[in-house]
């Protein structure tokens, strides 16, 4: 039997800057289950627009509380500081759920997945 893949979700408007590379980091409230991946582990990004796309992981996740993020770790995720992202998370991804800066933050690191260095999907130059 085979195992499957984990599916990480993405919200509007992070298809675009993920097949461009602009985005290469997701920064997530950490949840074991959900979000740790080992460097080369593939798994399926599911994007808001409609698609979900064969991803891998360049780097083994990152966790450490979110009061101990730096601007270095979320600019990969689009952010400038690490209170920007605290805040981001905090009033929309999980508006109304209590999210603490004691609590851990989980930083993927991907790129789209690849065969024999093609990526399986980009956009038409």
């Amino acid at each position: 039997m085979s195992k499957q893949l984990l599916k990480v979700f993405f919200g509007d408007g992070l298809l675009a800057v993920t097949l461009t590379d602009e985005k290469t980091q997701t920064l997530r409230w950490y949840r074991p289950e959900a979000h740790a991946l080992k460097k080369g582990q593939r798994f399926l990004a599911v994007f808001a627009e409609g698609y979900t796309i064969l991803c891998e992981a360049t780097a083994d996740t990152v966790v450490k509380p979110f009061s101990k993020l730096t601007g270095e770790d979320v600019r990969g995720s689009g952010y400038l500081t690490a209170e920007e992202a605290f805040a981001d998370l905090r009033d929309h991804y999980y508006a109304g759920k209590g999210l603490k800066e004691s609590y851990p933050a989980g930083i993927i690191s991907y790129r789209i997945a690849q065969i024999g260095g093609v990526p399986v999907i980009s956009l038409n130059e």
